[in-house]
C-alpha cells in the first residue's frame, strides 16, 4: 500500500509540473558558472562567460615530463584570457594569451607542477584541457 501511495503522489507531482517552459527559459542563467576539475592526470576548465573575471592558481600533480594543452575559443567578443604552466621551480613556463576565436593544441616537454588561468573581461565560451603527454 505504502508504495503505491508514493506512485501516486509522484504521478500527482509529475502532472503539475509545466514542461512547456523548459523551452522558454533564459539561457543567460549558465553564463558565468565555471566548471573545473584537477585530477592526477588532467585538469579541465570551461565556461561560458559574459564580461567574466577570475584567476585560478591550481597545482598539477602530473608524473611525466611532458603534456598536452588543448584550448578552444568560441564566440569571443572580448577580453583576455592567460595560461601560464610552471615546473617546480619556475625556471621553465609555457605561456598562452588569447584574445580571438581559436582552437590550439600544443605538445610541451617539461614537468608540469602548476597552472595560473586569468579570464579579464572575457566575453566568450572556453573550453581548456591541459593533460599528461606520452
Amino acid at each position: 500500500m505504502k508504495n503505491l501511495l508514493v506512485f501516486v503522489f509522484s504521478l500527482l507531482l509529475l502532472s503539475c509540473t509545466d514542461i512547456s517552459s523548459v523551452d522558454e527559459m533564459d539561457i543567460k542563467l549558465i553564463e558565468n558558472i565555471p566548471v573545473s576539475a584537477n585530477t592526477p592526470n588532467a585538469f579541465s576548465y570551461v565556461i561560458r562567460a559574459n564580461d567574466f573575471n577570475q584567476q585560478i592558481n591550481s597545482p598539477l600533480n602530473f608524473d611525466t615530463a611532458s603534456f598536452v594543452a588543448a584550448i578552444v575559443i568560441g564566440d569571443y567578443s572580448s577580453g583576455l584570457l592567460s595560461l601560464t604552466i610552471h615546473n617546480e621551480d619556475s625556471s621553465k613556463t609555457y605561456n598562452q594569451v588569447i584574445t580571438s576565436n581559436m582552437v590550439f593544441s600544443d605538445f610541451p616537454t617539461f614537468h608540469a607542477a602548476s597552472l595560473e588561468l586569468k579570464l579579464e573581461s572575457f566575453s566568450g565560451s572556453v573550453d581548456l584541457a591541459v593533460t599528461v603527454g606520452d
